[in-house]
């Protein structure tokens, strides 16, 4: 039985998502639901409606990717749609998943229904390599590296800015602190790994203003190393990229004095950030399908769900990956 796929939300991760799923042949998609008018929307062959007309395709979609960001979106529109729909999102603020999670177990709870939360290649893959690495390896000390690359929620929370008229955000891993991760046995804290380079093309005379709300803004920029180029649009072109990078070091020891060490290293070249994440989401709705179908309704996160229900519906034989 194929998956009836609904992807809430078209930008560059919903477009992927739309690719990524034509190709798989155990998902159909139901449509594109987008709030810009549908007609000026161009997909790759699915139907497109408005957003506004979601509830009214409630019975013909299985499971609901929403491509939003995390900054704003996903916040405010995940509880509502939890309350109808199952569910799978990429949200990405690490230091938020707890109470975002809350948030949508108040809705699910209620509705019956399954939601998949923050499942990406960050959190969410690497997470997975964190929890395994921390686990396994004896008086483990792990940590994780993004970049360089661009961080579409940091981009996105600088787009919020009023006066922006558009940006990019890289995280850039502080090279001192990948050596000291692979010399010293504990954890480095997230802004001593890695700077926050943005560069921005702002209204006139709005730089001060913009300035001073992204340096104060929590979770995202307060308290790291930030750089702020503030540029044309012509010179923005040339910083656009999909790529990115995620690196997990990790470090044990053992013996009885610890004079044992123990090393594995994770490193992950991306070369489209979009495609990456919507493969990753579209294991995730396979995921989210199976528990519907199983009625183990809920909230979950990758440490959740059982590693299988991420592999094709179609696969005979999840045991050939042991």
């Amino acid at each position: 039985m194929s998956i009836r796929l609904g992807i809430a939300g078209y930008g560059n991760l919903g477009r992927a998502l739309e690719m990524a799923a034509l190709k798989d042949d155990d998902v159909e998609i139901e449509g594109i639901f987008t709030r810009r008018k549908p007609e000026e929307v161009v997909s790759l062959g699915s139907s497109v409606y408005s957003f506004d007309d979601l509830y009214y395709h409630a019975d013909g979609i299985d499971v609901l990717a929403l491509c939003y960001g995390s900054s704003h979106d996903l916040p405010d529109i995940t509880p509502h749609l939890a309350e109808c729909f199952n569910t799978v999102d990429t949200f990405d603020n690490h230091l938020m998943i707890n109470e975002y999670k809350r948030r949508v177990d108040r809705a699910v709870s209620s509705s019956g229904k399954v939601s998949v939360i923050a499942l990406g290649w960050d959190p969410g893959f690497l997470s997975l390599m964190r929890l395994y690495l921390s686990s396994f390896l004896p008086s483990p000390s792990v940590n994780t590296f993004w970049g360089r690359g661009v961080s579409q929620g940091h981009t996105e929370a600088i787009k919020r800015i009023d006066g922006v008229i558009d940006a990019v955000q890289y995280t850039v891993p502080r090279e001192d602190a990948l050596t000291l991760a692979s010399l010293v046995s504990h954890p480095l804290s997230v802004t001593e790994r890695h700077r926050r380079v943005c560069y921005i093309v702002a209204e006139k005379g709005r730089e001060d203003s913009i300035t001073d709300e992204l340096l104060s803004m929590e979770n995202y920029f307060l308290g790291y190393e930030v750089e702020l180029h503030f540029i044309s649009k012509e010179e923005l072109k040339k910083y656009k990229s999909a790529s990115h990078r995620g690196r997990v070091y990790a470090l044990g020891s053992s013996g009885r004095y610890g004079e044992v060490k123990h090393r594995a290293y994770l490193d992950i070249d991306i070369g489209s950030n979009p495609d990456l994440t919507a493969s990753i989401m579209l294991a995730s709705c396979r995921a989210a399908y199976r528990l519907a179908r199983e009625n183990r309704n809920g909230v979950y996160t990758v440490f959740d769900i059982p590693p299988s229900y991420f592999a094709p519906v179609i696969c005979e034989n999840v045991n050939s990956y042991l």
